[in-house]
């Protein structure tokens, strides 16, 4: 069957993992890395009810002008978006019989130029079957996440001992996960960048959607953390051990409450180096 547009409209802040039961119509139900999972949601006059939510970024969406916020499609839209393979389930008989369903993820004050993602529908028990054995296992272990993270964003550079703060650290599954996103995008904003050296579109939506808001899921330290922590994010350079790098900006990990420092000098073409993965360090 012929794709289906997805219209995915993205304010900031979280994003959300609920299959719903809606006008009788089942929405397909995500799968993440061979684990599947379906959230029902009750329906009021306006809008389901959540009843699970994972930190990312707030959403609304629609599919042929109805409002899809709170489902499964929204969620592995916005994992297949960060580099996490993700698929839905499709129940029979549905409205969702097609396959793949295509997504485009687009903001308030943009139209245009939307990031768009095409998720595999499966249909049946056998198509699953086949693509789940051929699927890369989930992040079992921190040292895992490091491993997968030093193939796969071979544009970052990794301190040697970044991951080293995890010890100790009870694992947690969508944690690790949320860390890969947090990669994923840094390594995209880095790119971001057109011949001129200006920021591209996309770029300037990365900014507008992870680094800007109450809820970004990068921000700088506040300047009584930068007095008060002031030795604790003072890293030694990867690339040279006597030099110091004072790693103010983070990512932020909110259910083991992680955090990810890194230094880049925000200019086109300089490397950024993580240089800590681990508990935040500012706690009071």
């Amino acid at each position: 069957m012929p794709s289906r547009f997805v219209e995915y409209q993205a304010d900031a802040g979280h994003s959300n993992a609920a299959g719903n039961w809606a006008s009788g119509r089942r929405k397909p139900t995500a799968v993440h890395h061979g684990v599947a999972y379906e959230e029902r949601a009750v329906l009021g006059r306006s809008s389901p009810a959540r009843s699970r939510r994972l930190a990312g970024v707030p959403q609304r969406r629609r599919i042929k002008g109805e409002i899809v916020t709170e489902t499964a499609v929204g969620e592995a839209t916005f994992r297949k978006l960060h580099g996490t393979e993700t698929g839905l389930i499709g129940a029979t008989p549905s409205d969702w019989e097609f396959s793949p369903v295509e997504v485009a993820w687009i903001t308030e004050d943009q139209d245009r130029d939307a990031q768009t993602a095409k998720i595999e529908n499966w249909l049946n028990a056998g198509d699953l079957s086949g693509r789940l054995q051929a699927t890369a296992p989930p992040v079992r272990s921190w040292t895992r996440l490091q491993e997968i993270s030093l193939h796969r964003f071979v544009r970052l550079r990794f301190a040697n001992d970044c991951f080293e703060p995890l010890a100790g650290v009870p694992f947690a599954m969508s944690s690790a996960d949320r860390i890969l996103v947090l990669l994923d995008i840094l390594d995209r904003v880095t790119q971001a960048f057109d011949s001129t050296g200006k920021r591209t579109t996309e770029g300037h939506q990365l900014y507008r959607n992870y680094f800007h808001g109450d809820k970004a899921l990068f921000s700088d330290s506040s300047p009584s953390e930068k007095s008060r922590f002031r030795k604790e994010m003072t890293f030694s350079h990867p690339e040279d051990s006597a030099t110091k790098l004072f790693c103010t900006w983070h990512g932020k990990e909110h259910r083991t409450n992680l955090r990810m420092h890194y230094w880049w000098s925000g200019a086109i073409g300089d490397p950024v180096y993580i240089v800590y993965v681990g508990p935040k360090i500012t706690k009071r």
